[in-house]
């Protein structure tokens, strides 16, 4: 965004973009002393994001819908929905180290029932729409997503 969002003006803005928010008090909280959730609904589906802080100034993103994980949600990311089986993870590795993509980060996240994973790549730089093509055709990968989260 051009302008800096803050508690005064977030409303604001949200409220200017379509964007409904509800707050609400809950006595559990994932297992934190405090937890924030986020429930996105588009014409496509639903999402459910929680987030926390480790000290005062550590964010972390402790779930994405069913899939618990601890990441620092910051800078250019990738996003992949995997099934839970040997060698995706270093076909993933294999395949960025290739293109020169340096991994920074990497948090992996297991829904038991549907023995899927989702794993959450921290990187120096964007991934290419090329690269993310060839990410996505790699065997067990159901999906991708390049991210761009603001820095800390």
């Amino acid at each position: 965004m051009k302008d800096a969002v803050n508690f005064v003006n977030a409303p604001v803005i949200a409220k200017d973009r379509g964007i409904k928010v509800v707050e609400s008090k809950t006595e559990k909280a994932d297992d934190f002393a405090n937890t924030l959730s986020i429930k996105v609904v588009t014409n496509k589906g639903e999402d459910v994001l929680v987030g926390t802080v480790f000290g005062r100034r550590e964010p972390r993103l402790v779930r994405l819908n069913s899939f618990r994980l601890e990441a620092l949600p910051s800078g250019p990311m990738l996003l992949v929905y995997n099934k839970d089986v040997p060698g995706v993870i270093g076909a993933l590795g294999t395949t960025l180290g290739e293109a020169g993509v340096n991994i920074s980060r990497m948090t992996v996240g297991r829904e038991e029932e549907s023995n899927q994973n989702v794993i959450l790549l921290s990187t120096n730089e964007l991934i290419s729409k090329e690269l993310l093509k060839r990410v996505r055709s790699l065997k067990n990968i159901a999906d991708a997503q390049v991210l761009d989260l603001p820095g800390m």
